[in-house]
């Protein structure tokens, strides 16, 4: 959709799919089972390390559907949000993660890093919320998931997707 006001004009893009599983625990995208064939990236380059041109990026859509992918992890970090208005356009789904990777125990077990990381997630699903692409989030890459006192930092994180994004957004 495009705004306009005054002269000035802002284009806000957004996108209807329902994700659910079969009886049988399939993954289903719009009623329609799905099995995922993808890659994990990283946002990096030789030339621009980890701030990307817009080239840059396309190529990576494009390489990703030269592979004949329809899904791909982001790795470790909100993914940059043109990098997900191409998969949007060209039907690649996407696990996107809040920063954090190699969270300890003591991390989960921290105030200050908790307020953070629920901030940050709280953040990414809403900077992504119209991108039909997204079907997952994640948070704690590697943590502790092991580590029982962990779990109460687990669930606070799901908890603040859940409250975000509907059952099937």
């Amino acid at each position: 959709a495009i705004v306009r006001s005054s002269g000035d004009a802002a284009t806000a893009r957004f996108g209807l799919r329902t994700i659910g599983t079969t009886p049988s625990g399939k993954l289903t995208l719009n009623g329609e089972e799905i099995f995922l064939k993808g890659v994990n990236r990283h946002t990096m380059s030789p030339a621009s390390g980890s701030a990307l041109t817009y080239a840059e990026v396309l190529a990576d859509v494009e390489l990703l559907k030269s592979l004949n992918a329809n899904y791909v992890r982001g790795a470790h970090y909100p993914q940059d949000q043109r990098f997900l208005d191409l998969c949007d356009e060209r039907g690649i789904l996407i696990w996107e993660e809040a920063l954090g990777p190699n969270v300890k125990s003591a991390n989960v077990a921290s105030k200050e890093f908790m307020q953070a990381q629920i901030t940050q997630v709280n953040e990414m699903v809403m900077a992504s919320y119209s991108h039909p692409s997204i079907i997952l989030h994640g948070f704690f890459n590697e943590g502790p998931s092991p580590d029982a006192k962990a779990c109460t930092g687990y669930a606070a994180c799901a908890e603040a997707i859940r409250a975000l994004v509907p059952p099937s957004h």
